[in-house]
């Protein structure tokens, strides 16, 4: 018997190593946050689309903290003497504060402490929309699903749930939308309503949105006013937190129609840091977030002749709550100027 193989699948053997080889050297392992350049056809090995806003959100990732940079290679000069600016600005001033900032229009970026982490308050919600949005596009949730107000929604344990919002003052028995709750939860940052959707969505969903947008230091575990738990405090970076922002923009892991919904949302919110001392001419979509130890808010800001900016800042340990409230829109407004004069 002849045990010698043909040479026609000796070269079928050849060429499928050569092939393999190919394919590991087109996809190595990459950690999250490693930026990926998109292939001249836009797609991926396997004919896997690629998409365009994870591979920005992964680049904007990547850009270095305590930096201007821009999309590809050097950042532009305006952005780079703001970056200057804003730096001796803060040191003026002795605030702790984390500031992230990326621009739709150029891709350009400054962070200033961005990638480190500290308790966001309430603008931690922000992921909670995220979540219940994308719910809502695969159609594990309605946004018309009504619920039920009850006395236990209004409580942690024994722990009676008060800060913002309306509903810890509502009768009991009156009915509220999922899409009502929402914007409670946004437009007022409304305590029972993330609650209750917390409850509804559940903490692994969330972790999970977390995972699908790349958020490495970003976790939402506690509910609001859940002092007594022994799960780690919430978490975030300012980066992710903008990072959040660009995933609603850029209806990232749901509709446009369900960005835009989430976007009115923020648009209705009635208190304004970054938004403070800027024009008429600029609307500002924010949540903001408090506590004893905490001022911050974080925003997507449009023009009428340019594309947005998203915004985030953090003022950690402030020895002055109005103070440092002032100062963020005080830094917003510089931002606003010199990024209006770079389009």
């Amino acid at each position: 018997m002849n045990r010698t193989l043909p040479l026609t699948l000796l070269l079928l053997i050849f060429a499928a190593v050569l092939l393999h080889a190919a394919g590991s050297a087109i996809l190595p392992n990459r950690s999250p946050g490693t930026p990926v350049e998109p292939d001249p056809n836009g797609q991926a090995a396997g004919d896997c689309p690629l998409d365009l806003a994870l591979l920005e959100g992964r680049r904007a990732a990547a850009a270095p903290d305590n930096a201007a940079s821009g999309k590809f290679g050097k950042a532009p000069e305006n952005l780079t003497v703001l970056h200057r600016l804003l730096k001796r600005k803060i040191e003026e001033r002795s605030f702790a504060v984390k500031l992230s900032l990326y621009d739709f229009a150029t891709g350009g970026q400054i962070k200033i402490d961005a990638h480190e982490r500290f308790v966001p308050a309430s603008m931690i919600k922000t992921l909670l929309l995220l979540t219940v949005l994308k719910q809502a596009d695969r159609g594990d949730i309605s946004l018309a699903e009504s619920h039920l107000l009850s006395e236990s929604d209004k409580y942690v344990g024994e722990t009676a749930v008060a800060g913002a919002g309306r509903l810890q003052f509502a009768a009991n028995g009156t009915t509220h939308s999922i899409e009502e709750l929402l914007s409670l939860m946004i437009s007022l940052s409304d305590n029972v309503a993330t609650n209750i959707l917390f409850d509804r969505i559940g903490a692994r969903e969330i972790s999970g949105t977390a995972r699908l947008l790349e958020l490495e230091k970003t976790a939402f575990t506690r509910k609001m006013y859940d002092h007594r738990s022994s799960l780690p405090l919430n978490k975030a970076t300012a980066f992710e937190l903008t990072r959040m922002l660009l995933a609603l923009e850029n209806a990232e892991i749901f509709s446009k129609e369900l960005s835009e919904k989430g976007i009115r949302m923020m648009l209705a919110t009635e208190d304004h840091r970054i938004g403070r001392y800027l024009g008429e001419y600029t609307k500002v979509a924010n949540k903001v977030g408090t506590d004893s130890a905490f001022i911050g808010d974080m925003a997507l800001l449009y023009f009428p002749e340019r594309a947005p900016l998203a915004l985030t800042i953090a003022v950690v340990e402030p020895p002055n709550p109005d103070e440092a409230i002032d100062f963020v829109g005080e830094l917003a407004a510089l931002i606003a100027e010199k990024m209006l004069e770079l389009k």
